[in-house]
């Protein structure tokens, strides 16, 4: 069960980013997107993870980032597994509140 948001760094004319976001949509993924040419920050932080590149779309989910060019739906789905493994549905701290 996804807990929160794929934050999807991207370019706007980004074909890559525009197929991420499409397929996003199509299987009902919950994102959020962030422009990296309007927001300096996230344009280093892409930087960091892409070693000093500004490669879109690069996908940061549960502190775990992926960078794909070109976009890969295969390669997405075998990461989105891997990013949701081992986190139940309901987190046993939330049973207690």
């Amino acid at each position: 069960m996804q807990r929160e948001p794929i934050i999807v760094y991207r370019r706007s004319w980004c074909e890559d980013s525009d197929a991420a976001v499409d397929y996003f949509n199509s299987h009902g993924i919950d994102y959020r997107e962030v422009d990296i040419e309007e927001d300096e920050a996230a344009g280093l932080g892409v930087q960091f993870v892409t070693g000093g590149h500004h490669i879109t779309p690069t996908l940061v989910y549960r502190m775990q980032a992926i960078v794909f060019d070109p976009w890969n739906q295969d390669r997405f789905e075998e990461w989105w597994r891997f990013a949701n493994a081992g986190f139940p549905a309901e987190s046993p701290a939330e049973d207690h509140i």
